[in-house]
C-alpha cells in the first residue's frame, strides 16, 4: 500500500449539494441594481462541472489521497466556511470581488492584480500553510480571483491542470476581448510553475512558449455523463449550448449556418441555451432579424442545474458546437455521450475525436458553409447520423473513463512529488505525447 498523500485543489466550482450546506446571500441589493440596469438577476447555478465530477471520483480514493478543496463561492455570507463531505475537506471563502464595498474600493483606487484580490491572496496562503499539502493542484489559470493566489505559494510543488490557455495569440481574433489581468496573471503563473497538465497539442505548445522548462503531462478532466436519460420528444433538430454565448464558442456562426440550412430545410429548429452580455445580444438580434429566423431558433437561459440541462438537451437530435478556441470542449464530449451527433470546427483537439472512426463532423474554422453541409447531411441521412452517434458513444466510453483518468491524475501527483523532492525522473507514460495529437500550426 502506497503512502497516503495530501493534496490541495485550488479552483472554483458550485453544485446543488454544496450550495445546500452554505449560508448564501439572497443578493437582494445586487439584483435590485441589476433590475435598475435592465439586466437579468444574479442566481446560483452549477459551474465548472468537471471539478464536481473530479471531487465525486476522488471520494473513491480516500485510502490513497487526502483532498482539500480551496475555492471561492459567490454569495457566501461569512468570510470562510470549512466542512467535510464524503471524505473531502472543503474550504470555501468569500471572494474580494463579491463585496459591493470591495468592488467600489477597487474602482475608486484602480486596484488591480494582487491588490484587487488582497483577501483572497491572504486566506489561500493561510489555508495552505495550515493544511500543509505535499502538492497544490491549481485547476485553471485564467480566473484571477482564485488563480492569482497561487503566486503566493512557495516551497510546495504546484501542478497546473489547464482548462484553457488564456495567453493565446488567437484569443482576440476569436473572442474579441482580452482582459489584461487574466493575461498577466496566467503569464506570471506559467513562469512560476514547473508542472502542467493539458489535453491537447495547442495548450502544450503555448505552455512551452511561455515556459520552455515546463514539464507537461497528458491530462483529461472527468466528464459529466448522466446516469439515466429519459427519452424526450424531439422538439428541435440542433442544440447550441454554452454558459456564456460568445464568438469564441461560435454562436454567430451557428446562426449563420442555420440560415443556410433553412434554404433546403425551412422548418429546421435550433435550441440555443446560454446567457450573454448586451453587446452579444445586440449582434444576435441583428442576425435574427436579418435572416428572419424567429421561427427557427429558440433561446433559453443557462440552467442552474446541469442535470436539468441534460434533460432539456435530450429534446434535440443533434448538436451544433462550432467552438474556436477550445481544444476539445466539454460540451462536445457531453453531447457525444448523450447520443447527439456533433457538428463542430477543426481545432487543435477535435481531429483527435476521429482518430479511429468518424465520431464528429468537422469543418475548418470560419467555414460556415461546411457547417451547414454537415447539418444537412445529418438531417437527410438517418443511417449516417446513427453511425456517427454509435461511433461517438463508443469513443467516449473508451477514452473518457472518469475512474481511469483520476487514477492517472493521482499517479501524476506522486510523480511530481517525487520529482520535486528527490529529482526522480517522471515516467514517460505520464507525459504528454506529441504523436497523439496533430500539430496546432498545421491545422
Amino acid at each position: 500500500m502506497k503512502d497516503k498523500i495530501r493534496v490541495v485543489l485550488l479552483c472554483h466550482f458550485s453544485n446543488e449539494t454544496i450550495r445546500s450546506k452554505l449560508p448564501l446571500s439572497k443578493m437582494r441589493i445586487k439584483n435590485a441594481i441589476q433590475k435598475i440596469r435592465g439586466k437579468e438577476p444574479f442566481r446560483y447555478s452549477d459551474i465548472a462541472i468537471w471539478n464536481n465530477e473530479l471531487f465525486s471520483e476522488m471520494e473513491k480514493f480516500g485510502e490513497e489521497i487526502e483532498v482539500h478543496v480551496i475555492a471561492p463561492h459567490m454569495g457566501l455570507k461569512p468570510r470562510l466556511i470549512e466542512l467535510e463531505q464524503n471524505g473531502i475537506y472543503y474550504h470555501i471563502f468569500k471572494s474580494d470581488d463579491d463585496s459591493l464595498l470591495t468592488i467600489a474600493r477597487n474602482k475608486l483606487f484602480k486596484y488591480d492584480g494582487i491588490n484587487k484580490y488582497k483577501y483572497n491572496f491572504e486566506i489561500v496562503k493561510s489555508l495552505v500553510s495550515n493544511i500543509k499539502p505535499e502538492l497544490v493542484n491549481l485547476i485553471g489559470s485564467e480566473n484571477p480571483y482564485y488563480s492569482i493566489t497561487a503566486l503566493g505559494i512557495d516551497s510546495i510543488p504546484i501542478y497546473l491542470t489547464c482548462q484553457t490557455v488564456y495567453t493565446n495569440p488567437d484569443r482576440e481574433l476569436f473572442s474579441g476581448d482580452i482582459q489584461q489581468i487574466c493575461w498577466d496573471t496566467e503569464l506570471a503563473l506559467h513562469n512560476k510553475i514547473q508542472y502542467f497538465g493539458c489535453g491537447g497539442r495547442m495548450h502544450r505548445d503555448l505552455i512551452l512558449k511561455n515556459n520552455p522548462k515546463a514539464i507537461v503531462f497528458k491530462h483529461t478532466f472527468p466528464v459529466s455523463i448522466p446516469k439515466i436519460l429519459v427519452e424526450n420528444t424531439k422538439n428541435y433538430d440542433f442544440v447550441f449550448y454554452s454558459v456564456i454565448l460568445s464568438n469564441k464558442k461560435g454562436i454567430l456562426d451557428a446562426i449563420e449556418a442555420i440560415n443556410i440550412v433553412k434554404n433546403s430545410n425551412p422548418n429546421v429548429r435550433l435550441l440555443v441555451i446560454g446567457d450573454c452580455d448586451e453587446n452579444m445580444r445586440g449582434k444576435i438580434d441583428l442576425l435574427m432579424e436579418k435572416y428572419e429566423l424567429f421561427r427557427n431558433i429558440v433561446f433559453h437561459r443557462s440552467f442552474q442545474s446541469h442535470e436539468d440541462l441534460y434533460e432539456y438537451i435530450t429534446q434535440c437530435r443533434y448538436a451544433l458546437l462550432p467552438v474556436k478556441l477550445d481544444v476539445i470542449s466539454s460540451t462536445i464530449v457531453e453531447s457525444m455521450a448523450l447520443g447527439l451527433p456533433v457538428v463542430t470546427y477543426k481545432t487543435s483537439g477535435t481531429p483527435y475525436l476521429n482518430k479511429d472512426k468518424p465520431c464528429v463532423l468537422i469543418s475548418d474554422i470560419g467555414n460556415i458553409q461546411g457547417l451547414a453541409d454537415h447539418m444537412v447531411k445529418l438531417l437527410n441521412d438517418s443511417d449516417f447520423a446513427n453511425m456517427i452517434k454509435n461511433n461517438a458513444k463508443e469513443f467516449v466510453d473508451k477514452n473518457y473513463n472518469n475512474q481511469k483518468n483520476v487514477k492517472k491524475l493521482i499517479a501524476d501527483y506522486r510523480a511530481i512529488i517525487a520529482n520535486y523532492k528527490y529529482n526522480t525522473p517522471i515516467p514517460e507514460e505520464l507525459l504528454f505525447d506529441v504523436n497523439e495529437f496533430p500539430k496546432y500550426e498545421e491545422l
